[in-house]
């Protein structure tokens, strides 16, 4: 499972990959809305944050425009640096977009398409090969119906 979650999306994503999905083979975080989750997550900003910080082997990559409407770049780029400043995580600013990135999926799609390239080389450029790759993360339950005796 690769999880893509969308400002208030992203920040329940990273969350759940870090804490509650164990089958979660990378996270991409676009423009999480750090500067206001405290009102987004309930006031249990340091829970979803403790979650979001664990599985540091887990691949993410982070999004934002650079002229975001609820979350500067500056505030962006001190975010990254203290909490996810592990080997696999990624960040990237869109000059010139906004927290909706209007007109700009398109760039916003291949930045995303660029990191999985790079993170999981083995699709050779086809992402549909993710489902059958083993990432020696997770193992499904056997689902033959032929338990042991």
């Amino acid at each position: 499972i690769l999880l893509v979650g969308y400002s208030y999306g992203s920040l329940i994503s990273l969350s759940a990959a870090g804490a509650h999905v164990p089958q979660c083979v990378g996270v991409v975080s676009i423009a999480p809305p750090w500067s206001v989750a405290h009102w987004l997550l309930g006031f249990h900003t340091q829970q979803h944050a403790t979650w979001s910080r664990q599985r540091p082997e887990l691949p993410r990559l982070f999004c934002i425009g650079s002229e975001d409407n609820f979350t500067s770049e500056a505030a962006f780029s001190k975010r990254l640096k203290q909490d996810f400043d592990f080997e696999h995580t990624t960040g990237a600013v869109l000059k010139d977009a906004d927290h909706f990135f209007g007109r700009r999926e398109r760039d916003l799609m291949r930045v995303v398409e660029r990191w999985m390239s790079k993170v999981y080389p083995a699709c050779q450029g086809d992402l549909s090969r993710l489902k059958s790759m083993d990432y020696g993360l997770y193992q499904a339950p056997d689902s033959s119906g032929g338990g042991s005796s």
